[in-house]
């Protein structure tokens, strides 16, 4: 005697039919909410950053190259914000590992074009942009702080995080990072 999971009445395959017809529908579902959830956040993160950057922008485009430069060199220097910040992340590496029931998936898989194509938006054809992944904050450049609402988790994440590098080149030629 041979044993099939498909039933054999119709009543049966038409309800085993239904149930696989609902759980595929359910899996599209959560595919789509993910991906919609994930543009999201990318788009609200690319903004906050991009705000950030442009106020920082428009504050030194007024400026001399040599006063750029120093003021370059002042908004370098790390602030309470950012050691409060530092602090907060070396609590969260020695804590506990967090709970192993969330699941954490790779999002943000567009940031650095987002971020570049929004910047390009907001500071005008006047300035040149450019977006760069780097290992760490380079010596010269400004430290943006991170938004509230990503610091937590940027603190609990703090050896995958991707760092990038922004330059942007005033209409006098002067480059900042």
């Amino acid at each position: 005697m041979r044993v099939t999971l498909w039933p054999h009445s119709l009543f049966g395959r038409l309800l085993a039919a239904s149930v696989i017809a609902v759980l595929l529908a359910q899996a599209v579902v959560l595919f789509l909410i993910a991906q919609e959830r994930e543009r999201f956040v990318l788009q609200g993160s690319a903004r906050e950053w991009t705000r950030r950057i442009v106020e920082t922008t428009l504050m030194l485009q007024p400026l001399s190259p040599a006063e750029r430069s120093d003021a370059v060199g002042e908004l370098s220097l790390p602030h309470e914000h950012h050691a409060r910040l530092m602090r907060h992340a070396e609590m969260m590496r020695n804590a506990p590992p967090p709970d192993s029931a969330f699941v954490r998936l790779p999002l943000l898989t567009d940031f650095e074009r987002t971020l570049g194509t929004q910047l390009h938006g907001a500071l005008g054809p006047g300035y040149e942009v450019q977006v760069t992944p780097t290992p760490d904050p380079a010596p010269p450049a400004i430290a943006v702080p991170v938004p509230f609402f990503e610091a937590h988790e940027l603190a609990a994440h703090q050896a995958s995080a991707q760092r990038y590098d922004v330059s942007v080149r005033f209409a006098d030629g002067d480059t900042v990072l």
